[in-house]
Formats: structure tokens, C-alpha cells, sequence
């Protein structure tokens, strides 16, 4: 199992969309300064396609560590680096930390001079905010064992976690759970649509829990998903979300890092449930709900150990209980009892009394995949069985 999800993990690498580099509201440099003065080729501070990677430099209220950002997909336009850049801005305002952003970086070998130039830069603390990084922040972690690395998992690598490595993800599949209550709520076509990247682990297990949800308040609700096999790729999302609308959904969610998919469900008259962070006021008439990451809990525990020298290297799997995934409010378009119901299902997941993934479960294509009063509680149960799309979706697993 863990070679396949190392596997997809790669395929990951080598299909990242293209992105090119976008302004920041800080104060900005060039690739090369970003990294100590090396150069382009040198350094590998250079965003794909040629493009120069912005960097962008505040200095917080002064006196806390260096602390350096890698984003895959660029500020403004991605809701999942604006979710780290929130985390970035508390470190600034509680700790005094001086940070440096460098994005947009695609997942490839460029990182590795990226992360190299932030460590000539005096960064004692660097956050590498993608999945497809933890081959070079492996790299370039053991290289430097005096600097702390934070990395997207789960932690897919033949080797053990390295001592200055955390590997840290959100228990999506509970969030996407009551994403899809909501969604098999309000649909009236009994349709709905999924517009994601890429089918890894994680991703899967987030689709499974979202047609979970929807099918436990309307057993008719099915789910259209499609991959795009790109992050960030604004135009091709709102393209895929169209067209699930043009094929009868009336509720599209979406997993990736821009909004694509919820300005195409808007421009379709279908509703939107988004991912990441809460962009409701970007498309308020569309959006009901969606999942939303909060790292800052986990972020300032790393900062201070860091800091002291007690950093571990662990690997988190924040849920709705810690705070790390959590639902974003709900629209005013929510009936009342939908929101108790979701609310109370909330509740039961935070206490254990209910779980995304409850026996007799079967996939797509009719197999049986859990047994009647078994369940996955877990999370490396979770990944370990998310090699297929549950009954009711409607699509395939990337090859």
C-alpha cells in the first residue's frame, strides 16, 4: 500500500500545473535575492516554466526566529496558501517571528534549491506546504540537521520521518462528512459533483466522506467526481464544475488550492462547497459551506519547540476535536434543521460516538469494503483504505 501512495505521491510531482509568479501585498524580491544571491540555476529559486518565484519578506513585531514558507500555488487566488499565510501573519503578531514566503514552487527538484536558499538565509523554521515537497525536504533536511522542516502528509517515504522533520495533514474525511450533509440536503436534482486534483490517499478519503455524508440525510444523492490532475488551475476547475452542472449536479464541491470550481458551480446556478479556507465572501450567493484548515495551534507548537530545541518530529493528523479541520459557517440558505443536523453529527464525530467510515461499507464497483459493525477510526486505517470510490460515486481512480 505505502509503495502505491509513494507512487501517486510522484505522479503528483510530475503532473503539477504550470504556475506563474503572482505579486505579493508584502514587499517583494527577486528568486535570487530570496536565495542568498545565488543564482537562478543555482539556488532553483525559480518558479516553473521560467517564471521568477516571488519572494516576500516582513520582519513581525522583531526579535523571534527566521521563519521561512514554501506555497505551491500563489497569494492572492489559493485558498490553501491562504490558509498557511494566516498561520505565517499569527506567528508574526504572537512571536515576533521574521518571515520569508517564496511561492508559487512546483513540486519538483526546484524545491530543493529553494529550500536551500532559505536556509543560507538564516530560517531556523521552514514550512514546505505540499505533499509532492517531502522527497526534498528529506534531502535538504538531512543535510541541515540544525534546521527544523514542517511538510504536508501524510508522510509517504521509504525512510522514517528524519529528526527535524514534522509531517502534519487534517483528518479531511470528518469536515467533508458534514460538507456532504449539507450538500444531499440542499440538492434537488439528487446529483451532485466533485471537482478534485489528484485521487491520493488523502484526496479519496475526502470524496468517500463527503458522499457518506450526503447519502446519511438522502439516500439518493449520488456524486459525479472529476480529476483535473492540477492544484491550481483556475480556468480548468470552473470548466469541470460546468460541465458537472451541465450533467444534472446542483451541488459541486471541489478539493483544490484555487476556486475555479466554485466560480464555474456560481456562473451555473448550482451551490458550491468550498475546501481549504473560507472564501464564502468571494461567491456568497453560491457557497453553503466547506472544509477549512487552522494550523495555527500546531504551527506555534513547532515555533517553540524550534525555538528551544525540543522539536519533534512527529506526524499529526489534526481532526475536528483539536480545531484543525473545521466546517465553515454555514449560509443563511441552510434550512434550521439542516444545520442542527449537522451540527449534532459534529458533535458525535468530535466525541467518537460516530465515524466517517462505518460497516457494511461497499465500493463503486459493488466489492465489499467493510463488514457490518467494523469500522476505521484511525487515520492510518483511513489511508490504508482509500484505494476506491464508495458506492454511489459515479468515477475511477486515477492509474
Amino acid at each position: 500500500m505505502k509503495h502505491r501512495l509513494i507512487a501517486l505521491c510522484l505522479l503528483v510531482a510530475a503532473m503539477a500545473l504550470v504556475v506563474a509568479g503572482c505579486g505579493s501585498s508584502s514587499s517583494s524580491t527577486s528568486g535570487d535575492e530570496a536565495t542568498g544571491g545565488a543564482s537562478a540555476e543555482e539556488s532553483g529559486s525559480e518558479a516553473s516554466g521560467g517564471e521568477s518565484a516571488d519572494t516576500s519578506e516582513s520582519s513581525g513585531k522583531g526579535g523571534g526566529m527566521k521563519v521561512g514558507f514554501v506555497y505551491i500555488s500563489p497569494l492572492p487566488g489559493s485558498a490553501w496558501s491562504e490558509a498557511w499565510d494566516a498561520t505565517r501573519k499569527m506567528l508574526e503578531t504572537k512571536d515576533g517571528a521574521e518571515t520569508t514566503v517564496v511561492q508559487p514552487i512546483e513540486e519538483n527538484s526546484e524545491v530543493v534549491g529553494v529550500l536551500q536558499g532559505l536556509v543560507r538565509k538564516g530560517n531556523k523554521l521552514i514550512f514546505a506546504t505540499a505533499l509532492g515537497y517531502q522527497p526534498y525536504v528529506e534531502q535538504v533536511a538531512e543535510e541541515n540537521p540544525d534546521v527544523y522542516f514542517v511538510v504536508t502528509g501524510p508522510w509517504l517515504q521509504e525512510n522514517e520521518l528524519p529528526p527535524n522533520v514534522s509531517a502534519v495533514y487534517g483528518n479531511l474525511w470528518e469536515v467533508r462528512y458534514l460538507t456532504g450533509m449539507v450538500a444531499g440536503a440542499m440538492t434537488k436534482s439528487n446529483t451532485l459533483g466533485f471537482v478534485s486534483a489528484f485521487s491520493v490517499s488523502s484526496v479519496v478519503a475526502g470524496i468517500n466522506g463527503f458522499e457518506l455524508g450526503a447519502k446519511a440525510v438522502n439516500p439518493k444523492a449520488k456524486t459525479k467526481v472529476v480529476f483535473t490532475s492540477a492544484w491550481y488551475n483556475p480556468p480548468q476547475n470552473t470548466q469541470a464544475a460546468e460541465t458537472l452542472a451541465k450533467n444534472g449536479a446542483d451541488v459541486i464541491a471541489k478539493h483544490q488550492d484555487d476556486t475555479g470550481a466554485i466560480i464555474g458551480a456560481e456562473q451555473s446556478g448550482a451551490y458550491a462547497i468550498g475546501s481549504e479556507y473560507d472564501t464564502s465572501s468571494q461567491n456568497p450567493e453560491a457557497y453553503l459551506t466547506g472544509s477549512v484548515y487552522n494550523w495555527e495551534k500546531y504551527s506555534q507548537e513547532k515555533y517553540e519547540q524550534a525555538e528551544k530545541g525540543t522539536f519533534k518530529n512527529d506526524e499529526v493528523n489534526g481532526d475536528l476535536k483539536s480545531g484543525m479541520v473545521q466546517l465553515a459557517p454555514l449560509s443563511p440558505k441552510v434550512p434550521a434543521k439542516v444545520k442542527k443536523d449537522v451540527e449534532k453529527a459534529e458533535a458525535e464525530l468530535k466525541a467518537g460516538k460516530r465515524y466517517v467510515f462505518e460497516g457494511p461499507l461497499k465500493s463503486n464497483t459493488g466489492e465489499e469494503v467493510l463488514k457490518a459493525g467494523e469500522a476505521w477510526k484511525e487515520p492510518g486505517e483511513v489511508y490504508e483504505n482509500s484505494e476506491f470510490l464508495v458506492e454511489g460515486i459515479e468515477g475511477k481512480i486515477q492509474e
